[in-house]
């Protein structure tokens, strides 16, 4: 929540779940992996991982072209459509990969180490947000720190 009573867009919501309970997991805290169902997600190539990542942190989503140009530069969608291509090959993307056409923006459904120490700490709960912070992460500083070794 923000200040203000409403929702922070940048927390993903334990909403972001699917029916059956599975979610996207992601690993921000630390060098980022990506698991759904268990099972790591091949996400090597670095604009689809950059994406996701983009994603991740804004549980409101993002409009394409923002994305787009975030990523690649102004009037790059094509390069947009091949990483979601890429992307929608991923075990369970139609899950946890959300399109909104009416709106042109897309959204990621997922859950995060991340988004769980903002919970806590949002919560007033620091005690629970460094439980969340992985444990080496509080002993071997920049290896562990966010998206650590995403340059």
């Amino acid at each position: 929540m923000t200040r203000h009573g409403h929702p922070d867009p940048r927390v993903v919501q334990s909403s972001d779940m699917t029916a059956d309970g599975t979610a996207l997991e992601l690993r921000l805290l630390g060098p980022p992996e990506a698991t759904w169902a268990g099972r790591p997600l091949d996400l090597r190539a670095r604009k689809p991982l950059a994406l996701v990542l983009a994603l991740a942190v804004r549980a409101d989503g993002l409009p394409k072209e923002a994305l787009a140009e975030l990523l690649w530069g102004p009037g790059r969608r094509a390069n947009l459509r091949s990483a979601l291509y890429q992307l929608r090959r991923d075990a369970g993307a139609e899950a946890w990969l959300e399109e909104d056409a009416a709106s042109d923006r897309l959204r990621l459904h997922a859950e995060s180490d991340l988004a769980r120490f903002e919970r806590r700490l949002h919560a007033g709960d620091a005690e629970g947000a460094l439980a969340a912070w992985p444990a080496a992460a509080l002993r071997s500083g920049p290896r562990h720190a966010l998206l650590a070794g995403f340059d």
